[in-house]
């Protein structure tokens, strides 16, 4: 197994932070501020690989960082996501986040992060809305870093989301 770490984390995060989930409404005082802390940082994430910024991308992820390939499943570990980015040949004109569900217990954090893009990606011109699963982890430091991801496209946000377009 090349990310057993990462891939217990990414999997097991729900469990560990409590199912059923709850409403955001239903975080414990003071949490949201933290959730709005990680969708910035998710959305430097997303600036960092609009811009191909492979210096900024891996700064904002974990050394065990693994993503988890749309609907293939194919898993990245750090220096391949850094690779497969920068030689990427996406043109997005647009790329942000528009919201994100996050539960956060203590150094962990896990939930949807909804996204808009337009542009050139993976081949086609158009635009999307897509949902990425993210997980992220407070190490060390203090830092909260991005420890694994799961896009996919999902056609619309939930409707309590609303649209960044």
């Amino acid at each position: 197994m090349r990310h057993p770490r990462l891939r217990t984390i990414a999997l097991a995060a729900p469990l560990a932070l409590g199912a059923p989930l709850a409403p955001a409404s239903a975080q414990p005082r003071g949490r949201p501020a933290v959730a709005g802390e990680l969708t910035a940082l998710y959305q430097r994430f997303i600036d960092a690989i609009r811009a191909r910024d492979t210096v900024r991308i891996r700064a904002l992820l974990t050394a065990d960082y693994v993503y988890v390939g749309g609907d293939s499943g194919a898993l990245l570990d750090r220096t391949e996501r850094l690779r497969r980015d920068a030689a990427s040949t996406d043109t997005l004109a647009v790329f942000r986040v528009y919201d994100c569900d996050l539960r956060v217990r203590a150094s962990v954090a896990f939930g949807p992060c909804w996204y808009h893009l337009r542009g050139r990606s993976e081949g086609e011109h158009g635009q999307w809305d897509g949902v990425s699963l993210v997980t992220f982890l407070k190490e060390g430091d203090g830092r909260w870093r991005i420890a694994a991801t799961r896009p996919s496209v999902s056609g619309k946000p939930p409707a309590r989301h609303g649209t960044a377009r």
